[in-house]
């Protein structure tokens, strides 16, 4: 009997030795590729879905979020959500020509800026144009917008028009979480370079 229990703690501690070897770890456990940095996000979306996603996934990678700009010593990424578009078609029909399966797109328009601390020793002159003015005190390096879509198809049944727009919202909601997974992962490779 005692021989017993002692195999069965034997297999179990092995168990958990190579499932932590393995690099297993709870999901949503986070791998803090951000960790330590400061990121804001400025966002012109109407749905605020997007921004509430992005910042979750942020924190759970280990960046700080800042709700403002804050003055601090230490380099800001902006990111601006600037603009989401949301495209849908059907994409394959049945016989009786009502679309079954929907493809549904979404395109984010966004911009990452780095905003650098100024400390500024220097007695400016009169010859600096506003426009320099305003670019070092900001410390922002403009960068053209860039874009990113993802898309997923679903199937429609033609008789459960409700059943539809809960698809329809399901494949957003996922849609959108994907958006915010690749905008983490287009910050931390930026960060390595």
């Amino acid at each position: 009997m005692l021989q017993i229990k002692k195999i069965k703690i034997v297999i179990s501690l092995l168990i958990i030795s190579l499932a932590s070897g393995c690099g297993f770890q709870l999901r949503g456990s986070g791998d803090a590729l951000l960790a330590g940095k400061k990121i804001m996000i400025e966002s012109k979306l109407a749905d605020r879905q997007l921004k509430k996603i992005l910042t979750r996934r942020l924190q759970v990678s280990g960046a700080e979020v800042l709700k403002g700009m804050v003055d601090t010593s230490e380099t800001v990424i902006v990111v601006s959500l600037e603009k989401l578009d949301e495209t849908s078609r059907g994409s394959l029909r049945d016989v009786l020509g009502q679309a079954n399966e929907h493809e549904l797109t979404l395109t984010l328009m966004y911009q990452i800026n780095k905003v650098k601390p100024q400390v500024n020793t220097q007695i400016h002159d009169d010859m600096n144009t506003p426009e320099q003015d305003k670019n070092e005190v900001s410390g922002k390096s403009e960068k053209a917008l860039e874009k990113l879509s993802v898309n997923s198809s679903f199937y429609q049944n033609a008789n459960q028009p409700v059943g539809f727009v809960a698809q329809q919202n399901q494949t957003r909601q996922t849609l959108l979480e994907k958006l915010a997974n690749h905008l983490v992962t287009q910050l931390a490779y930026q960060q390595e370079y």
